[in-house]
């Protein structure tokens, strides 16, 4: 993804790439590699920013589109990977840490001995879902308009309810049960997919997704988010204004950054931490001091990343010293592993040698001000709202609210659907829905 980048100190506009890692880099830095995963990337920043416009440093991104889902984890600041796979290669460079499962609005909806499955196939642009008209399969678009939760007039495309209806009556065929309650099953096969992504970026690595809030954004986001927060314990959904532009919007908050990194594999006592950690943040604010025609105001070191691991193992745990002192104490990262380990594996770690793997320092710009509020609504609030037919339980008639009527301040219990341009939110039962100052919806419900 290209960015205008920062203006430089004359006024003119130095253009930058984004990076896999969520930061840009100059044309004479950059290399293919490093921007492998620079689209989902610009989804975690943009996500990162519209929950500090909402008020909040907790999120788990939830980035659902046609043919999958990307989801990631900012509690302050980012995670990052730094040897990922794309296909067959294994690349070495910095990335934001993303877990990605096959399962968007265009993943088909089939029957397999009796079982429902979803996905990891999908239908694509071409023929795309059954509503399309083209000949497409049963997908989970398909079911989410056969269920009321898409208002075709709102589609921005001719679709053809009839197909969608048809094909569902093929691939339920012959099987027990009512056909709505048969739909619901491949929505609930669909979301503990996607609500599995969510644990592998949270619970496995030792964080409760409970302790966050769900910021839902692209096209299909918004239909299936409450039914993962609920799924996850989690009581908050923030659904940013610029929802299906999400992205981009996060290319615009990036900052200029630079790595530095040095492989150690010695032991924490031999180790020399203070001296490389003082070495490393020179090199990273070097590098960031370098790049031509960039306004450096604000620039400074942001991360300190410690890799280490019990000595003869293979999997190593991360720490962050938080400030330069303490990461130059081989007592203080000492205490902070063992934390750590406590926090991923439940117990104490053994009376055993720690091995210091790399170190990693992250110097950058100051990032820009969290604002994604596009000027005030056209409406107070919305003075007529249609109703629609929507499967929850059962059927029931809900209010379909447009977005673009609803100022700051409006409330409104679920069940109901809010209407944009470019996709629909879904408030289930149990779920209210507010609009904050950022004027993002913010879904939530009440506690155990």
């Amino acid at each position: 993804m290209l960015s205008g980048g920062p203006a430089a100190e004359d006024g003119r506009v130095a253009p930058r790439v984004m990076t896999s890692a969520g930061g840009l880099a100059s044309f004479s830095s950059y290399r293919p590699k490093d921007s492998l995963l620079s689209g989902p990337a610009g989804g975690v920043v943009g996500a990162a920013a519209a929950g500090r416009a909402s008020g909040t440093e907790r999120v788990i991104g939830f980035d659902m589109g046609g043919t999958s889902t990307d989801v990631s984890r900012y509690d302050g600041d980012f995670e990052y990977n730094f040897e990922f796979r794309v296909g067959d290669a294994t690349v070495v460079a910095p990335a934001l840490a993303i877990e990605t499962v096959a399962a968007g609005g265009g993943s088909i909806c089939r029957v397999d001995h009796g079982q429902l499955k979803v996905g990891p196939e999908s239908a694509g642009a071409r023929p795309g879902p059954a509503c399309y008209g083209a000949g497409g399969p049963l997908t989970v678009t398909d079911v989410n308009l056969l269920l009321g939760r898409i208002d075709p007039a709102a589609f921005g495309l001719p679709i053809d309810v009839a197909a969608a209806e048809r094909r569902s009556a093929e691939v339920l065929a012959g099987l027990p049960g009512g056909e709505e309650g048969l739909l619901g099953g491949f929505l609930q096969v669909a979301s503990e997919r996607m609500a599995d992504a969510i644990r592998r970026i949270s619970i496995s690595r030792g964080y409760d997704p409970a302790d966050h809030a769900l910021v839902s954004f692209g096209g299909a986001g918004g239909q299936h988010a409450c039914a993962i927060a609920t799924e996850l314990g989690m009581r908050t959904v923030i659904v940013p204004l610029d929802t299906s532009l999400l992205s981009a919007v996060g290319l615009g908050h990036a900052v200029l950054e630079r790595f530095a990194h040095r492989q150690v594999l010695e032991t924490l006592e031999d180790a020399a931490i203070g001296p490389l950690v003082e070495e490393l943040e020179q090199q990273a604010l070097a590098r960031l001091v370098s790049e031509r025609g960039a306004n450096l105001e604000g620039a400074k070191v942001r991360r300190r990343i410690v890799r280490l691991r019990l000595l003869g193992q293979e999997t190593a745990l991360e720490v962050e010293p938080p400030s330069s002192a303490e990461a130059r104490s081989a007592d203080v990262v000492a205490a902070l592993f063992a934390e750590r380990y406590r926090a991923v594996y439940g117990y104490e770690p053994p009376d055993h040698p720690v091995e210091v793997e790399s170190i990693r320092v992250l110097a950058s710009t100051a990032p820009a001000a969290a604002r994604l509020i596009r000027g005030p609504s056209q409406r107070s609030s919305e003075p007529a709202p249609r109703t629609c037919r929507v499967w929850f339980d059962g059927w029931r008639q809900v209010d379909l609210l447009h977005r673009d009527r609803l100022a700051a301040g409006f409330e409104h219990a679920g069940p109901c659907l809010v209407q944009e341009r470019h996709s629909i939110t879904v408030v289930e039962p149990g779920w209210a829905l507010g609009v904050d100052d950022a004027r993002a919806l913010v879904l939530s419900r009440p506690g155990p």
